[in-house]
């Protein structure tokens, strides 16, 4: 099951994993934690440690994301999600807070063929992803990047996409093999579309709690589905408590084992406006700023500006203002009512709709009366 945390981040967490040599414990979520369900692209279902066949001297470190993809479904085929921070973290110390190693990807598309929504043509990716990967050691107080451009091999759409004169003309053989990345301090990465390696009976698990089924026939509920992968082969020496020995007491030893799980992060959000009357902006300096506000531009000059001039609840003449400025329709206008200039500068853009990009301004002439003027912003 995944936990919510609350701190500057939204963080999705799939729990600490207890990793000693030679032994693997496991944890799984496929949708059942109904929050994250609702955010599949930051939905880590499991994670995954142990000792690497292929080379003893590391440890293979795998989270997975994105559950139950259909692998065929296409055009807009499943990748990483950008905005995210796609995270692993190791905690190889009990004794201390936190976490002594923590790996960072965070995730960038680019359309290299805007013109087609096929996923794959003559070459180029609809959807090309790349990412770029960070390691902490001291607990997230500073970062270094370990893979800058790292290459994300795209899903399987088919043989003729993959393989053909008109697609990639390679194999995907080769597109998974070069999407392993060497990191510039040792590690071994992959992150891409991967068979998701779990095996589960979702449906008996969920019909009354059906498992083992009574008739007997279990079913990978997983079977023939994807999911998109973050995988690291790190050497032991990298994952070893400071001061620990080369090698290891016994297979109890304390100082060789670890903790190790999975979160993601999605920028934190908080409601600037609650009665829609189309704010764009957002940041502490634009919560600062009033609805309304009544201000001295020069000595003798008092302007009155309002976002929205339907809201206006004040009589501008009486206030002693001389101008109204207002924004909210992005309709550029200048009038007077009863002795008052108002002036509405439309919007520099970005364009809404089909209304022009202007500016405005105000000026006094010799004898100090207020002119008003709006200026086009339109490309020649």
């Amino acid at each position: 099951m995944q936990n919510l945390i609350f701190s500057p981040f939204r963080r999705f967490v799939l729990p600490a994993l207890l990793l000693c040599t030679g032994a693997v414990a496991w944890a799984s979520s496929h949708r059942e934690a109904p929050l994250i369900a609702n955010d599949p692209l930051a939905d880590n279902t499991d994670v995954y440690a142990f000792r690497s066949p292929d080379n003893p001297n590391t440890i293979t470190l795998i989270a997975c994301y994105i559950p139950a993809e259909l692998p065929f479904g296409g055009p807009n085929f499943h990748t990483f999600g950008e905005n995210i921070r796609y995270e692993v973290h190791v905690d190889n110390d009990p004794g201390k807070p936190g976490d002594e190693i923590t790996y960072r990807f965070t995730f960038t598309r680019v359309n290299e063929d805007p013109s087609t929504f096929f996923r794959v043509r003559l070459g180029k990716e609809n959807l090309k992803v790349s990412y770029k990967c960070e390691r902490s050691t001291d607990g997230g107080q500073s970062w270094q990047t370990i893979v800058q451009n790292g290459n994300v091999p795209p899903p399987y759409v088919g043989t003729r996409s993959i393989e053909s004169p008109v697609g990639l003309n390679t194999t995907y053989a080769d597109l998974m093999k070069k999407g392993i990345m060497a990191a510039s301090t040792g590690e071994q990465v992959f992150c891409g579309p991967v068979d998701d390696p779990f095996f589960v009976d979702l449906g008996g698990v969920f019909d009354l709690g059906n498992m083992p089924r009574q008739d007997g026939n279990f079913r990978d509920g997983l079977g023939q589905y994807n999911c998109h992968a973050i995988c690291l082969q790190v050497p032991i020496s990298t994952l070893l408590k400071t001061g620990a020995s080369p090698t290891p007491a016994s297979i109890l030893d304390p100082n060789y084992v670890i903790g190790v799980w999975a979160s993601t992060s999605r920028r934190a959000t908080r409601t600037l406006n609650t009665t829609g009357n189309g704010y764009n902006d957002s940041g502490d300096w634009a919560a600062r700023l009033p609805e309304t506000l009544i201000t001295d531009c020069v000595p003798g000059l008092r302007a009155l500006i309002v976002h929205d001039l339907k809201t206006l609840a004040c009589d501008a003449r009486a206030a002693g203002c001389a101008v109204v400025v207002s924004g909210h329709s992005h309709r550029p206008l200048i009038e007077r009512r009863d002795g008052v200039l108002y002036l509405n500068p439309g919007s520099a853009g970005p364009r809404r709709f089909r209304l022009p990009l202007s500016c405005g301004w105000l000026g006094l002439d010799a004898d100090g009366r207020l002119h008003a003027g709006i200026e086009s912003l339109e490309p020649d």
